[in-house]
């Protein structure tokens, strides 16, 4: 599937959301997050090695998001870009973990998602307003390893896949324009094709942010 078929879709559906917000004149607002992304295990599935079941750990790191949404009472609609980057953890072959650098191996995943996700926010009569959400959209995913120390060994490919999230957070009204907010995310989607082998990818986000309404 081509990045470039994927992203269309993506950017005419946004054109969209925020023409009709303009149109309806909703409360319109730009929103910041940043966070710690901590991956699941990927299980890899080599072509070269039929049968075999390999699982990848990756570190935790730092995520990084920006959004744009539209807020009709207790309903908000937004779309999101977001950004990680993990490097390789571990390697589990055979129920045995070993550590990468062991075996001169170093390598990461990045993630950068695109999503379109619905919000609700639970009255509670007061400035602070629990949350929930869900969202569908794409991930581009970059994945690069390298062979420590070898000159021209590196292998890295690339792929978009379907991915979706759910989540809960917090927020707090600090004014009637001005909410910040700590939530939890639940990032996964369709497993991606790497030089012919398979790749799953879940990660848990934890981020605090801000939300600026005009």
């Amino acid at each position: 599937m081509k990045f470039q078929a994927i992203t269309r879709p993506v950017v005419f559906f946004t054109l969209l959301f925020l023409y009709s917000g303009v149109l309806h004149a909703m409360d319109v607002y730009v929103a910041g997050r940043a966070g710690i992304s901590m991956p699941d295990e990927s299980e890899l599935t080599s072509s070269s090695l039929p049968g075999a079941k390999i699982d990848l750990g990756f570190k935790d790191n730092l995520v990084g998001a920006a959004a744009v949404g539209l807020r009709n009472g207790a309903y908000r609609t937004e779309v999101e870009m977001s950004y990680q980057k993990n490097n390789l953890d571990s390697i589990k072959a055979s129920g045995i973990t070993i550590n990468p650098a062991t075996v001169g191996l170093s390598g990461n995943i990045s993630a950068l998602t695109t999503l379109v996700s619905g919000y609700y926010d639970f009255d509670t009569g007061s400035r602070l307003k629990p949350f929930i959400t869900a969202g569908v959209g794409f991930t581009l995913l970059d994945a690069s390893f390298t062979v420590t120390g070898v000159s021209g060994i590196s292998s890295s490919d690339k792929d978009t896949v379907l991915s979706y999230q759910l989540g809960a957070g917090l927020g707090y009204a600090v004014t009637d324009k001005i909410t910040v907010e700590v939530g939890y995310r639940h990032l996964s989607g369709h497993d991606a094709k790497f030089n012919g082998d398979t790749v799953s990818f879940t990660s848990n986000n934890i981020t605090a942010g801000v939300r600026i309404h005009f």
